[in-house]
């Protein structure tokens, strides 16, 4: 006989291997590593990452992170260096993107990955952010984790005084 947690598990991947191949966007979790799911939209590639790759290319320079919350969120707290896209259409996400796309491809081009996070996993913001990128022609990247899973592991963050 099976145990509770061996049927939670088996559930879990199950739920999992069931995602419709659309891409991230349609699984409830983070899918990571080799084995990630990617998306081919119309233009860029859209992909997921785990909190151990993100802490990685964080710590090496060779990511740029996009948070997609409220700026009232943003500046009370964010993963170390990221920049504010809020995926609300009141801060005109589509200008933002457009005030840092030369940067963006910039930095694509020396080998550094564009990362989006919200709050955790059920929050769909990183998802349209990362949508309204990919439609620039640009890879992105999902960390479907997000703010809670990096401040729960401990890992570099900071905060503004400035309010939006």
């Amino acid at each position: 006989m099976r145990s509770g947690s061996t049927w939670i598990l088996l559930a879990l991947c199950w739920a999992i291997g069931s995602c419709h191949p659309a891409g991230p966007e349609s699984c409830p979790s983070d899918l990571s590593g080799p084995m990630a799911k990617r998306s081919s939209t119309e233009h860029g590639e859209r992909s997921s990452i785990s909190l151990e790759d993100l802490f990685l290319k964080h710590q090496s320079g060779q990511v740029v992170v996009i948070d997609a919350r409220h700026p009232w969120f943003f500046h009370r707290g964010h993963i170390a260096g990221a920049t504010n896209v809020p995926s609300d259409e009141e801060f005109e996400p589509d200008a933002l993107i457009a005030t840092r796309l030369e940067k963006w491809k910039s930095a694509i081009a020396e080998g550094k990955t564009l990362v989006v996070y919200c709050d955790g996993l059920l929050c769909s913001d990183a998802r349209t952010v990362s949508r309204a990128i990919s439609k620039q022609g640009l890879d992105v990247s999902v960390f479907g984790g997000g703010w809670e899973a990096w401040k729960k592991a401990n890992l570099p963050i900071e905060s503004t005084s400035q309010e939006p």
